[in-house]
């Protein structure tokens, strides 16, 4: 239904579960209606299978653990997809719209300003000579999750994993002498590509979907089923660069899977460890409760930051409110 503006400045705020019962039906119609697949210039378009896909997260983000379960299966039984066997391969610009991808945003490079400026505005530019690349920002990984990737044994030694999501550049100091510092590697791309790639980036893959549903699974059983921690060691072998279908020393320890809790926590590193840098952990920090004792550990105790219960959500815009005052109250601590 289309708002006059008169309309819309009468507009009052809906409930949240009114706004996920739109979502919901709306994926639930484009599944089926959208195709499995597109041919020529096309191909980036959502299918059939971004919609299932974003259909299970929605579900999974309301802890409908049990609705989750049906599109993500349907996902991974159409056969459609396979966790590439090269982790890096998932990041490599050359690589668009492969196996493992279920829908990403469509850069195009030249001088159209339709390319991808990540690197540009994401490595830091203390590494901006080193890396020979024009560098905006300061973003460069915490040692928190480089101990993560240590703790799983990915740093030490390395995994191809942990080689692809982070990078140590060496550089010369103000004194002359060599000093070295980490960054995101993931869409690292070659200075002349820069601020204008053709890189595109994933918003849904099909490792996602694995996680996804080892977390249904596990949540709507009594004891972690074997076939979510399977669906785990896959991403865990590949994670190391060994066959995908055989048992490894990389596999979940037992410890890791005796119960639900202990099983639900790997998960969590695993998409932590796997989704690293795309996008997806702030939203897993919200669904998981664990947004407060995260952020609060990462600043410190003494920063003049602090993450409070109210920062789950954004503030109403206070344009937004002068225009249509009905939008009020704001959200909670705003």
């Amino acid at each position: 239904m289309v708002l006059s503006q008169a309309q819309a400045r009468q507009s009052v705020r809906n409930e949240v579960a009114d706004v996920y019962k739109v979502i919901i039906n709306d994926l639930k119609m484009a599944s089926s209606q959208l195709p499995e697949a597109y041919t020529g210039n096309a191909i980036g378009r959502a299918t059939k299978w971004a919609a299932l896909s974003l259909l299970g997260k929605v579900y999974l983000t309301n802890y409908q653990f049990s609705e989750a379960l049906e599109p993500l299966q349907i996902v991974i039984d159409s056969g459609q997809f396979i966790l590439l066997p090269d982790f890096a391969e998932i990041f490599e610009p050359n690589n668009a719209n492969h196996a493992e991808s279920i829908f990403e945003i469509q850069y195009e490079g030249g001088t159209l300003g339709e390319g991808s400026r990540w690197s540009f505005t994401s490595h830091p530019r203390i590494l901006s000579e080193a890396m020979k690349i024009s560098a905006g920002n300061s973003l460069i990984p915490t040692s928190d999750i480089v101990d993560a990737f240590g703790e799983n044994d990915e740093e030490q030694v390395p995994s191809s994993r942990y080689s692809a999501t982070i990078g140590t550049m060496s550089y010369k100091g103000a004194s002359g002498n060599t000093l070295s510092a980490k960054h995101i590697k993931k869409h690292y791309m070659d200075h002349t590509m820069q601020n204008q790639s053709d890189d595109n980036w994933p918003l849904l893959r099909y490792a996602d979907v694995l996680l996804m549903y080892a977390e249904a699974l596990n949540e709507t059983s009594g004891t972690p089923p074997q076939e979510a921690i399977e669906l785990v060691n896959q991403i865990r072998r590949r994670a190391f660069g060994l066959p995908q279908n055989a048992i490894s020393a990389r596999d979940l320890w037992p410890s890791m899977t005796a119960d639900t809790e202990s099983f639900r926590n790997a998960i969590y590193l695993e998409r932590r460890l796997e989704l690293a840098f795309e996008g997806h952990r702030w939203f897993d920090l919200i669904r998981t409760g664990t947004y407060q004792t995260v952020m609060n550990s990462h600043f410190g105790s003494s920063s003049p930051y602090k993450v409070e219960s109210y920062h789950r959500l954004f503030p109403v815009p206070q344009q937004e409110i002068d225009i249509n005052p009905l939008l009020k109250p704001n959200n909670e601590g705003y």
